[in-house]
């Protein structure tokens, strides 16, 4: 079984997964001969039909959006998240869920090609999932995160998605919660809701306003072109966006991937979702966002050991390329 282990001079917590490195994949690189396979999440793949836990049909005969068990999961299904504590040594089994969502049937697709229907359904799967793993006493956390293109981290081109239900909070989160909190407190107002306001006023960083969602390049971005999407109605919960909002947000991403792929290129991206925890769902000081980092540059030894971002790209400049055009 895989474990966590927590860094004792840090908060920071490590799973060491020794099946992870079994699985497949397309885009690697190495040398030897390129064995072609078929892709376990193209249509009629009978993987799909055995082993999805949530399919989202267009009609009887053809799916928009199935979910998986990760066959090289990081979090075991079964057992219970027991502690264990040998002298500064502190880990946790592994235990939770690793799904895997196939976006679409498209072998070829992308975000910014996917029709709006297609993302609908992928959101509603996300829905979906979350409230499935909200009733899972054994989960702390659900991060849904997606990978695409080499030098993303992902390994198949087929476009998927990735939910990891932990049974602790991540660190980068819980920094979020407790400068939320901190901020609260002292001003009585969510710290993402008065972001929000002060970037549709001053316009610098902001990228596009819809009815429901705002997108802008963070001020202080670790990335050329980073990008973040919050909703403009406060929430801590992505299950609390009703039917409006989801088609609303289908449309700001649709849009935000299109012109990515324009002005940068095509690039190979990271995105993320961050919510409340589990055991809190509704919190005033938390806004739940989306997470866009377009893999334009390399984390090196600077980042690393500082935990400082050099990006040579201000964030007011790559608003005005997005928007523009």
């Amino acid at each position: 079984m895989s474990e966590l282990r927590k860094d004792p001079t840090t908060r920071r917590w490590a799973i060491i997964a020794t099946d992870r490195w079994k699985r497949p994949g397309d885009l690697r690189g190495g040398a030897g001969k390129k064995v072609k396979r078929a892709c376990p999440f193209d249509p009629g793949s009978e993987e799909i039909k055995k082993a999805a836990v949530y399919l989202h049909w267009e009609h009887p005969e053809k799916w928009f959006v199935s979910v998986l068990p990760n066959k090289f999961p990081a979090l075991s299904y079964e057992g219970l998240p027991k502690m264990k504590v040998k002298g500064m040594y502190t880990t946790i089994d592994a235990v939770g869920g690793h799904e895997l969502f196939v976006d679409t049937p498209r072998h070829r697709a992308s975000v910014a090609t996917m029709s709006l229907g297609e993302l609908e359904a992928v959101l509603n799967a996300y829905r979906e999932r979350y409230k499935f793993w909200m009733q899972d006493d054994r989960v702390k956390y659900v991060l849904i995160f997606k990978n695409q293109g080499k030098g993303s981290g992902a390994s198949l081109v087929h476009p998927h998605t990735q939910l990891a239900a932990t049974p602790v909070v991540p660190p980068r989160v819980l920094e979020e919660l407790e400068k939320g909190e901190r901020y609260f407190k002292v001003n009585h107002e969510c710290i993402y809701c008065d972001m929000i306001k002060d970037e549709i006023n001053g316009k610098q960083r902001l990228v596009r306003e819809s009815r429901y969602f705002i997108a802008m390049c963070p001020f202080a971005s670790r990335f050329p072109f980073e990008l973040m999407i919050l909703p403009k109605r406060h929430s801590s919960n992505f299950i609390d966006m009703d039917f409006d909002e989801l088609k609303d947000l289908a449309q700001v991403i649709s849009w935000l991937f299109k012109r990515v792929k324009e002005v940068l290129s095509n690039p190979p991206f990271n995105s993320l979702i961050h919510v409340g925890p589990q055991y809190a769902p509704n919190l005033r000081f938390f806004h739940w966002h989306i997470e866009i980092i377009p893999r334009l540059t390399e984390v090196a030894g600077f980042e690393w050991g500082a935990g400082v971002y050099i990006n040579p790209t201000p964030p007011e400049a790559a608003a005005q390329i997005l928007k523009s055009g």
